[in-house]
């Protein structure tokens, strides 16, 4: 079942999940697809939208395409969708936290260097 968090009345939102084999954060499109770019993602407000989407996404978690959808709350402006929080920022932006030089540093550990 879809993890569908606390939201905000009239906020518009974006069902928002994970790739089942690479991992990948994903969006819903309007056509029912998934897409790694939230540029892409369909924009919906109101309960009815929200169950309908939520419906579609639970049906790619059956045919193991998805794992956790979820509603994630969005600013819709002219650039579309921008993520509200700063964890749905950072899943966005599908990048590290810290520095490049973190898988490097880490590679050095485990050799021993």
């Amino acid at each position: 079942m879809a993890n569908t968090r606390k939201k905000v009345d009239g906020t518009p939102q974006v069902v928002t999940a994970n790739r089942l084999l690479e991992g990948d954060v994903v969006y819903l499109t309007a056509s029912g697809g998934w897409t790694t770019e939230i540029g892409g993602a369909v924009v919906i407000q109101g309960d009815a939208a929200e169950a309908h989407r939520l419906a579609e996404a639970e049906q790619a978690v059956a045919e193991r395409r998805v794992v956790g959808p979820y509603l994630m709350q969005v600013a819709n402006d002219a650039e579309g969708p921008q993520p509200l929080s700063q964890r749905e920022r950072i899943r966005a932006r599908r990048g590290p936290t810290a520095g490049s030089t973190v898988g490097s540093t880490l590679r050095q550990a485990a050799v021993g260097s």
